[in-house]
């Protein structure tokens, strides 16, 4: 056996101890309970003995979600009415958002490793989809905001105004909303730093470097092409 090999079992040996620290009292059956309270330890849980684990479920029902969330924001799909866009752009957020999911998995799995992770796509994959749980818990948050204003957030004219803030009852609500929301979202991205130093066995800052490179590789140039788009419109 040579030493490369050597090296190689060993690093496998040191990350399987590591995977099992810290999960006792982790139940398979619990897993989307204790991803709350024991975040590592669940999702060291879940690359130990379950990787593959709810994985296509969360995928599909997270890019639903997600493809939901975005819709509430924009105008009816192509004047279908709102409820009947909403249903359409669900669809295709479950159709469309575990291949995205897909590819951001493979995007971070290369970058990790690029930056020294040991790795790889099926594992990043994992954390990728558990990441979503906390999104798609909030899927209660917009179907409150839905309930109370409706498909695409409209202010009831007749509510009474907060004389202290300037406020009407429906803007303090969609305040809070959003507030809930942004609260979910940064939990889903520590969920997901949390998960991509356990499965490349790299440090918290390596792990939020693994995030913002892809991130600001995709982001920077969208932003490039949208503002030399816009200057080229603006000259006619």
């Amino acid at each position: 056996m040579s030493e490369n090999e050597i090296e190689i079992l060993d690093f496998e040996q040191n990350q399987e101890e590591e995977l099992i620290e810290g999960i006792e009292g982790i139940e398979e059956s619990k897993l989307l309970q204790s991803i709350w309270l024991r975040p590592k330890d669940t999702l060291r849980y879940i690359l130990k003995k379950c990787p593959d684990k709810y994985i296509t479920q969360l995928l599909i029902i997270g890019g639903a979600v997600s493809a939901l969330g975005n819709a509430l924001d924009g105008a009816p799909l192509f004047d279908l009415g709102p409820w009947f866009s909403l249903v359409v752009i669900v669809i295709i957020g479950a159709i469309l958002g575990p291949l995205a999911n897909m590819v951001f998995a493979a995007i971070l799995s290369m970058v990790g490793r690029w930056i020294g992770g040991k790795g790889n796509y099926s594992r990043t994959l994992t954390i990728v989809a558990w990441s979503m749980v906390p999104n798609i818990a909030g899927v209660v948050l917009l179907f409150f905001q839905i309930g109370f204003f409706g498909p695409y957030f409209t202010f009831y004219s007749g509510d009474i105004e907060i004389v202290v803030l300037g406020l009407t009852k429906s803007e303090m609500i969609l305040y809070l909303l959003a507030f809930l929301s942004i609260v979910v979202s940064i939990w889903a991205a520590v969920l997901l730093v949390i998960g991509l130093s356990l499965a490349h066995n790299f440090g918290i800052g390596k792990a939020i470097l693994n995030l913002v490179i892809p991130v600001l590789i995709i982001v920077i140039p969208i932003g490039i092409f949208a503002f030399i788009m816009g200057d080229l419109f603006n000259t006619f």
